[in-house]
């Protein structure tokens, strides 16, 4: 077989358009997982195309970003629930005890487009969410049960009312 300069050209770029096909394949399919959420930015118009179904879904070299359907968010002195550092929350009492708490709130994604939306134009990713929206609020919601009862309440006679008054404000947030 004779190898003329057309058949080596022909070759060459056969093996680029090959090797180009490869490396944009990753730019042109995204896989979302069963428990993601995904968004899609349109490279050229901006639309953002929501995904909260398992499977393979057309990227089109758009921007992906990927939220967790669920999260746990720890504010824990334990070195195994959360971070090593201690992220334990201050809270203070109506007779001036203060005291450490710690723990964790699951919180969940909404899967309507229009909620969905809205978080990720003002956060833009999960790390934001978690620690510009949830964790205030938690913050907030110690902060705000604190002064119901003393602390002397809070660890004997009332401890049952501390934790449902703090998970009464995260659920049902006050101006």
């Amino acid at each position: 077989m004779e190898m003329n300069p057309r058949r080596v050209f022909s070759i060459v770029v056969a093996v680029v358009l090959v090797v180009a096909l490869m490396l944009s394949m990753t730019s042109i399919f995204e896989n979302c997982d069963a428990g993601e959420v995904m968004v899609i930015q349109s490279p050229i118009s901006g639309e953002l195309t929501w995904h909260t179904t398992p499977g393979v879904k057309w990227q089109g070299f758009g921007k992906v970003t990927d939220y967790q359907r669920r999260s746990q968010l720890w504010f824990s002195s334990k070195p195994d629930q959360g971070k090593k550092e201690d992220e334990s929350l201050r809270i203070r009492f109506n007779d001036g005890g203060h005291a450490q708490i710690s723990g964790g709130i699951s919180w969940e994604m909404p899967l309507d487009t229009e909620h969905l939306t809205v978080l990720h134009t003002k956060f833009g990713s999960a790390k934001a969410i978690e620690h510009q929206l949830v964790r205030p609020m938690v913050e907030k919601a110690v902060y705000m049960t604190g002064p119901l009862m003393s602390s002397t309440e809070s660890y004997a006679s009332r401890r049952n009312d501390l934790l449902r008054f703090i998970e009464d404000q995260v659920k049902y947030p006050r101006p």
